[in-house]
């Protein structure tokens, strides 16, 4: 009896070791992989397009889409036309005052100085601390090297104009007088401060060539749509406080470029936008997409990697207004 007794316990330890080791292998072969897979889909973007489809992205107000106008198999042009660093030549407020230059401010989140990447003693100067990965360097050096090597050996009357410092602008005020600096100055800064901490994300997915003025091109690393959605956002809440203070707001976001990081310029003349007519960009516009839509597709949406780019510090306010009419050019 002790005996069948001790058998009996031997195969009821023996079913529980099995159904133990079951457990492990249903673990191990099964949840683990699952836990993986789900891991790499979080970390990266083109994974979860392959296997998930997402539904489109939605802009909760029409008033805030961009409003510019597609142009398909070459560069595209800014809804008002000409632009120097995000504002008008010309501005149209106030016209009775055509003498007196008017002053740009822009604020930007930096990333760091591509150029000299390399070679800068510390983190900081790099922008690691500024959440910039190094693919997205490495990309934007290789896209820069790419289109200008082609551009100088295809039109040897362009000139390239690299941008030194990797950053990406949410507002451009324009057209503001000397007497309305200080005090756009200030909203700039307030709205900084009482908007921390900043925590987004940010996607890369498109190169494009723009035209801005009659002689030149720029080309812009362009954010994804969700990018667009939660940068409109932050602007939106921007430009409603520059009204509430007072200060016209002269070219809303929603008629300039998308958000974006700018790569670099083409120019034919002096590239200021006054130039003669031999200089009128047109001509190349077609070719100058040949030479950036293939570094586009290259790229995809893998410009910072395999996945998004976290942006937690604070975007940059200005320390000087800049003056961008085509009268005297000075600083305040």
């Amino acid at each position: 009896m002790s005996c069948r007794t001790s058998l009996s316990v031997c195969l009821f330890r023996i079913r529980l070791l099995v159904m133990s080791n079951r457990r492990r292998i249903l673990i191990g072969g099964i949840l683990l992989p699952l836990l993986l897979f789900l891991y790499l889909v979080r970390k990266n973007d083109s994974i979860r397009t392959t296997f998930f489809k997402t539904a489109p992205i939605e802009w909760k107000d029409e008033r805030w889409m961009p409003r510019n106008q597609a142009y398909p198999q070459t560069c595209q042009q800014t809804a008002i036309f000409p632009f120097e660093i995000g504002c008008p030549t010309k501005c149209q407020r106030a016209r009775g005052h055509s003498k007196e230059t008017r002053y740009q401010m822009s604020l930007n989140w930096s990333f760091g100085q591509p150029k000299h990447f390399d070679h800068l003693p510390t983190y900081y100067n790099k922008g690691k601390n500024y959440e910039c990965p190094q693919t997205l360097i490495d990309n934007f050096i290789y896209a820069s090297d790419t289109i200008a090597a082609q551009a100088s050996a295809r039109f040897p009357t362009i000139r390239v104009k690299r941008q030194q410092r990797l950053h990406m602008s949410l507002m451009y005020m324009c057209c503001l007088f000397q007497n309305e600096t200080d005090h756009a100055r200030e909203i700039y800064y307030d709205w900084v401060v009482e908007n921390r901490p900043f925590d987004f994300t940010a996607r890369f997915n498109k190169l494009e060539c723009w035209k801005e003025r009659t002689n030149s091109v720029t080309n812009i690393i362009v954010a994804d749509e969700t990018t667009q959605v939660t940068m409109m956002g932050l602007y939106r809440n921007l430009h409603e406080r520059f009204e509430r203070e007072g200060i016209p707001v002269e070219v809303p976001r929603t008629d300039q470029m998308p958000f974006h990081i700018t790569l670099l310029g083409l120019h034919l003349g002096d590239g200021s936008g006054n130039g003669t007519p031999e200089d009128d960009i047109d001509p190349y516009l077609g070719d100058i997409y040949s030479i950036v839509a293939p570094v586009s597709s290259r790229m995809g949406d893998q410009w910072a990697g395999p996945g998004r780019m976290h942006i937690t510090h604070d975007p940059r306010p200005p320390v000087k207004a800049a003056a961008h009419t085509n009268i005297k050019i000075r600083k305040k």
